[in-house]
C-alpha cells in the first residue's frame, strides 16, 4: 500500500482489515516517546499493531518502484526507500506503557475506565511538555480515546483490580494491580521460552538465540539443554523488557530475584 502526506508517498505493509483500522499516536511502552499504533476493530475482537520503520544502509540511496494497478496504470517511483510495517503487538504492553509508567508502590485507586485513561493522558502530556516545550498539548487525546474503543476493557481487566459499581449496573471501576501485572509478565515469559515458539520463528527469535549461543558456547561445542534454555530465556527477557517502562522492568526484575 502507498500512503503518506500529499506529494510524499510511502510504502506501508498493513493488515488485510486495514479499512477498519484506527490509527493512534500513543507513548511507546519503553521510551514513552510518541509512536504510531493501529487498532483494527472487528465485531468480536480487536487486533493491535505498532508501526515499525525498516531502512536500508544509509550510505546508499534507495527508492521503491511500484508496479501499475489492476487497470494497467498508476505505476510510480517512491523516493522514500523505507518500508513501514504494522507489526502485531500485545495490547497489554501498550496499556502498561500508559498506566505503569511510574514507580508507585501504593495501591491504585479504582476509577471508571474513562477517568483512569484521562488521568494517564494528562500525566503523559505533562511529561511530554517538559521535553517538547510549551507547544505540547495539555492532554494526550489518543490516550483518552482508548476508553471509547471496543474491547479495551477486556485487555485491561487482567492487569487490574476491578469492581462492579452498584447492583444491577454494568459499569466497572479499575485500578492497576502490581500482583496481576507481575503474574501476567511471568506467564508471558513462560510462553516465550517454549522451544516450539523458537522453532516457528527461526529468522527472528531463533536468530537471536543463536547469537547468544555463539557468544557463550565455545566454537565446535554443542550447547547443552541448560544452555539452550538460558539462551531462550535471555531472548524472551530482552523482547519483553523492550516493551516495559523502566520502572516496571526494575520492579519485575526484583520480583524474579534478578534486580
Amino acid at each position: 500500500m502507498q500512503a503518506g502526506t500529499p506529494g510524499k508517498p510511502i510504502v506501508l505493509a498493513h493488515p488485510r482489515d486495514a479499512h477498519a483500522t484506527r490509527i493512534l499516536v500513543l507513548p511507546h511502552p519503553r521510551s514513552a516517546a510518541p509512536a504510531y499504533f493501529a487498532v483494527t476493530q472487528g465485531a468480536d475482537h480487536a487486533s493491535w499493531y505498532e508501526l515499525l520503520v525498516v531502512r536500508g544502509d544509509q550510505s546508499a540511496s534507495r527508492s521503491w518502484m511500484v508496479s501499475p494497478g489492476a487497470g494497467g496504470s498508476g505505476g510510480s517511483v517512491i523516493a522514500d526507500g523505507a518500508l513501514r510495517v504494522f507489526s502485531p503487538v500485545d495490547p497489554a504492553f501498550v496499556l502498561l506503557g500508559i498506566l505503569a509508567d511510574e514507580e508507585d508502590p501504593a495501591p491504585r485507586r479504582l476509577q471508571p475506565l474513562e477517568d483512569l485513561l484521562d488521568a494517564a493522558a494528562e500525566r503523559h502530556a505533562r511529561r511530554r511538555a517538559a521535553h517538547a516545550g510549551a507547544d505540547a498539548p495539555a492532554h494526550w487525546a489518543d490516550i483518552g480515546a482508548l476508553a471509547h474503543l471496543p474491547h479495551v476493557a477486556e485487555h485491561l481487566a487482567p492487569l487490574c483490580d476491578t469492581e462492579q459499581v452498584g447492583s444491577g449496573s454494568e459499569e466497572r471501576v479499575y485500578g492497576l494491580s502490581w500482583d496481576r501485572v507481575l503474574a501476567r509478565l511471568d506467564a508471558k515469559l513462560a510462553r516465550m521460552t517454549d522451544p516450539a515458539l523458537f522453532e516457528r520463528a527461526p529468522d527472528t527469535l531463533g536468530r537471536q538465540m543463536n547469537r547468544r549461543l555463539d557468544a557463550q558456547v565455545p566454537a565446535g561445542t554443542a550447547p547443552t539443554e541448560n544452555e539452550l534454555a538460558a539462551a531462550r530465556r535471555g531472548v524472551a527477557l530482552d523482547v519483553i523488557t523492550g516493551y516495559l517502562p523502566p520502572a516496571l522492568a526494575q520492579r519485575w526484575a526484583a520480583h524474579r530475584g534478578e534486580a
